[in-house]
């Protein structure tokens, strides 16, 4: 979204993808770091995780399959789920833990509770007055539950202001917010159908129904200061059907 030394790392049956959950030297701060370049210009002052640890993690793939080679990967269940090829409809992992009062914010009204939120929070200081990251939202949810109430999404939060929105609108990035329509329910039209990749064949190697196009923010901020970003990312109206 690195193998660490004394972290178990999974590799797919096919080895296009390696995944390291956190754990041992993997931990919130080296979370922060993996997601910079080395020319960032950006200082980790210190992170924050809330989760399950086997929900999050590194990650890293030997072949271009969902246009990032290597990251931090953050689920709504366990990091395994990523892992292809894709051979469940269904999978994911339910950790019972709690939601995140933030992303439920975002939600369309009345609203639904969060389940199984990871969040990882970052207070830095940049030398520029702009950052900018790149990043896919995939889940199990699709096609299936498109139009439901099983509406998981993800936020990265810049300043308190949510980045993690289609380009050019507020709109937050959600199941129901990115999709090609329902396979259950043909009467929910596709919706920023551009943004979305099709996976139910098993065409990719990963285990997600479906996924975002690689989608890219800059945001502002305040140079040679403390900032905070939190990346955060839930299950929605339960806590199984992983999201990542």
């Amino acid at each position: 979204v690195m193998a660490v030394t004394a972290v178990t790392s999974t590799r797919s049956a096919w080895g296009d993808m390696t995944v390291t959950p956190m754990g041992g030297s993997l931990n919130a701060n080296a979370m922060a770091a993996a997601l910079l370049d080395a020319s960032s210009g950006i200082t980790i002052n210190s992170a924050s995780y809330t989760g399950a640890n086997g929900a999050s993690g590194t990650f890293e793939v030997g072949t271009d399959i969902i246009g990032i080679d290597r990251g931090i990967l953050l689920t709504s269940g366990t990091v395994a789920t990523a892992l292809g090829p894709n051979d469940d409809d269904g999978a994911g992992e339910d950790n019972g833990r709690a939601g995140d009062a933030q992303l439920e914010a975002l939600l369309p009204p009345p609203g639904d509770e969060t389940f199984d939120a990871s969040v990882l929070t970052i207070h830095f200081t940049p030398t520029g007055n702009q950052i900018r990251f790149s990043y896919v939202f995939a889940s199990e949810e699709y096609n299936e539950f498109v139009g439901s109430q099983f509406n998981d999404l993800f936020a990265f939060f810049v300043g308190g202001t949510n980045y993690a929105v289609l380009p050019g609108t507020s709109t937050p990035v959600a199941i129901n917010n990115v999709n090609c329509g329902s396979s259950i329910d043909p009467f929910f039209p596709p919706t920023n159908c551009s943004f979305f990749i099709d996976n139910t064949d098993a065409g990719l190697d990963i285990q997600m129904d479906g996924m975002t196009t690689v989608l890219t923010f800059t945001a502002p901020v305040n140079p040679g200061v403390q900032n905070t970003m939190r990346l955060a990312i839930a299950d929605v109206s339960d806590g199984v059907y992983d999201s990542a």
